[in-house]
């Protein structure tokens, strides 16, 4: 593999041995979640089987071990085994292995403890929500949630998984897929960028990514337009499929709620239809044609819109998820509102408005949104959350016990304001 001076982007042992090493320092400092994602960027940075791919393994195993996430030890200690750890270091990994099982005798595995679960029975037609609660629509609010019953606070309402996410700076901590943090993500084998867990590393929505940015970070960028591309086309047999779902899309109802979200067809039917103002927005013209242009670069989104009608299609495509993900996602960004740096699309939890005195909290974790009640709420009364990182103090003075399930809390701000075009397809 060629790198450039820095061995910045490129896969290179001499980058791979760098980060271990500074994951060695936190390390030695019990700093072992840094630890880990030094680990993880040396596994992203070492050529494929290569010895300092079994190092970063087996140094993350002892991370794991820490942590008591014993099962992920055993895994990461399999995973340093097959990928050329050293023979004369064997021994400490053997005796690791062996402390590992011991205090899984006794102790029990952090790993498993955290749970996504509602305090209520799920809805019956969006398992995500409680029976609780349940989606209405008016002239004022538009499509949104609310309660069917009175509800006490600190109850779960919502544990949503993430239709799909990008981050910019937290993609050494997760999965590239399904967001999980602390597990067992292999490396891909192209790029210094993306790692997947067990369940994930045959998922394919990555490849295109992959191809476009080979690991270079200011990829971030494109990644949620091309995530939801994606997405859409894996839906779908061929093009002309896709055009005939979303010409019948646009005739219906804008307001309509979700029937079903059972597979990937309705579940893109819901994210198409997140802003039901979407005509109202305007757009810049080379953004589109930018991601258009970068998609038909790529071979399977070339077979996949291969006429000139479907490349046309593809570029309105284009223009309505950008609107979907600008107006319809949560978004976390640091300094000002355009330096955004993540995306969390939620299609059904993105329904609940904002309100500065809000009854619900929401948080972020292993790609899932979790909602809890933080006020009592009465029945037929709306849902609301606060996209102000200020409400997020008072919920940690409020709320401690909720808020020490998760390691992180990502709340979303107000939205960005670029203009967008009408999208007319043809």
């Amino acid at each position: 593999m060629k790198f450039n001076a820095k061995g910045s982007y490129y896969k290179n042992d001499y980058a791979a041995n760098q980060f271990r090493q500074k994951g060695n320092k936190k390390f030695e400092k019990n700093q072992f979640v840094d630890a880990m994602e030094c680990y993880n960027k040396s596994l992203c940075f070492a050529a494929m089987g290569a010895e300092p791919m079994g190092l970063a393994y087996a140094n993350r195993s002892a991370c794991f071990l820490e942590m008591k996430m014993f099962k992920r030890c055993l895994a990461d200690i399999e995973l340093a085994q097959q990928n050329k750890y050293p023979g004369k270091l064997m021994k400490k990994l053997e005796n690791r292995k062996m402390e590992c099982l011991k205090l899984m005798e006794s102790e029990d595995d952090q790993g498993e403890r955290w749970s996504a679960k509602l305090d209520f029975e799920p809805n019956v037609k969006v398992p995500c929500m409680a029976s609780v609660v349940d989606f209405r629509s008016n002239d004022v609010s538009g499509r949104h949630i609310v309660a069917t019953e009175d509800i006490e606070i600190g109850k779960t309402v919502m544990v949503e998984q993430c239709y799909f996410g990008v981050t910019q700076y937290d993609h050494y901590k997760i999965c590239n897929i399904c967001l999980k943090v602390n597990q067992n993500l292999v490396p891909c084998s192209k790029c210094t960028s993306a790692l997947f867990c067990p369940d994930c590393k045959e998922n394919d929505l990555h490849e295109i990514e992959c191809d476009m940015t080979f690991g270079c970070p200011v990829g971030f960028k494109l990644m949620d337009v091309v995530r939801s591309v994606s997405l859409a086309k894996n839906a779908f047999t061929n093009a002309d499929e896709l055009i005939s779902f979303v010409e019948e899309m646009l005739k219906g109802d804008a307001m309509e709620f979700p029937s079903n979200l059972d597979d990937q067809r309705s579940k893109y039917r819901a994210f198409f239809k997140l802003c039901p103002n979407w005509r109202t927005y305007e757009l810049h013209l080379q953004h589109v044609y930018l991601f258009h242009r970068l998609l038909l670069d790529q071979a399977d989104m070339k077979a996949f819109f291969h006429t000139k009608a479907h490349g046309r299609f593809l570029m309105h495509l284009v223009q309505h998820h950008i609107s979907m993900i600008i107006h319809g996602s949560f978004s976390k960004r640091t300094g000002s509102t355009e330096n955004m740096t993540s995306t969390n699309v939620n299609i059904v939890a993105k329904n609940l408005d904002h309100s500065c005195t809000p009854n619900i909290c929401h948080f972020f974790k292993d790609g899932y949104i979790k909602c809890i009640t933080v006020r009592p709420i009465k029945k037929d009364e709306q849902l609301f959350i606060s996209r102000t990182i200020f409400w997020f103090k008072n919920i940690i003075t409020l709320m401690p016990s909720k808020v020490t399930e998760f390691d992180s809390a990502v709340l979303s701000v107000g939205p960005l304001e670029p203009a967008w075009f009408t999208l007319t397809v043809i």
